[in-house]
């Protein structure tokens, strides 16, 4: 089995997201981005990126956890991919491909964007499973470990 590490990286002082928003992007499959990178969360998200065929949604299905697949907010420039057949993402950092099936190691933090919602979110319900319980992570700016 393939284990990819990936940590938050912070730069600097943290910044105030520039706005707040949050995108879907992509066809199959769909991924949210938010279009800050706001102060660095450095929690770590353990476990395996999946594909939803229904919603056509990536997440990671939390080591532990595997009924309560965790939705994931990417960072600005991530883009989605498919690559041999699987569905992923590409990186900006390096054009490294994370791809469904793949260990993930993800720095960032849980967010309550139901109680606390970003300027203008809207939860897409297609990607985020009964918004008022969903497990939400926004990833942080990343790069890979080696």
């Amino acid at each position: 089995m393939f284990t990819l590490a990936i940590t938050a990286a912070c730069a600097g002082t943290p910044e105030e997201p520039k706005s707040g928003h949050v995108t879907l992007e992509g066809q199959d499959p769909r991924i949210l981005i938010h279009d800050g990178s706001g102060p660095a969360m450095q929690a770590l998200l353990l476990g395996q990126l999946v594909y939803n065929a229904s919603t056509k949604c990536l997440a990671v299905e939390a080591s532990g956890q595997p009924d309560s697949p965790v939705a994931l907010v990417w960072p600005p420039e991530t883009r989605p991919i498919i690559k041999d057949g699987r569905r992923g993402v590409i990186l900006r950092y390096k054009e490294l491909a994370l791809l469904e099936g793949t260990e993930v190691r993800i720095g960032g933090g849980f967010v309550d964007w139901v109680k606390h919602p970003p300027p203008g979110w809207t939860p897409p319900d297609a990607c985020i499973a009964e918004s008022s319980n969903a497990a939400i992570f926004q990833v942080n700016p990343i790069s890979p470990v080696s």
